[in-house]
């Protein structure tokens, strides 16, 4: 028997590429870690209406990958400050992160989440 809390979130880990400058100015890549929450159906479906909602107050609105980022991130652990502690995530944190990198945070949850049925390729190819 399985004791389910309703509304308890589920933190699931993956990987991605991160780029960044070290010290010496070369451009470097390492894989990081990247915890989320699993979206239950209730929260996509609010996303969803929150999209919506913004296309028709505004259609040229944009809606940036951090806003839901902020809210689907539960830690980057091996992204920390100069005292090496985990960084919080705020929009403001993800919003001055190189693109690419947000982009494959958002891609690498993606990713694990689609079901192979639907085209998720095996890490093996």
């Amino acid at each position: 028997m399985i004791k389910v809390k309703p509304g308890q979130r589920t933190i699931r880990e993956t990987t991605c590429d991160f780029e960044y400058t070290d010290e010496t100015g070369e451009l470097k890549k390492a894989t990081i870690r990247v915890q989320y929450y699993s979206p239950t159906t209730k929260q996509s479906k609010e996303e969803q209406d929150a999209l919506r909602r913004l296309r028709e107050e505004d259609p040229n609105a944009i809606w940036w990958v951090t806003n839901t980022l902020a809210n689907r991130l539960h830690a980057l652990p091996d992204l920390v400050d100069d005292n090496g502690e985990p960084i919080p995530i705020t929009v403001d944190f993800l919003d001055s992160l190189d693109f690419k990198n947000v982009e494959a945070i958002n891609q690498a949850i993606v990713d694990d989440l689609l079901p192979k049925s639907l085209g998720r390729k095996s890490p093996s190819g």
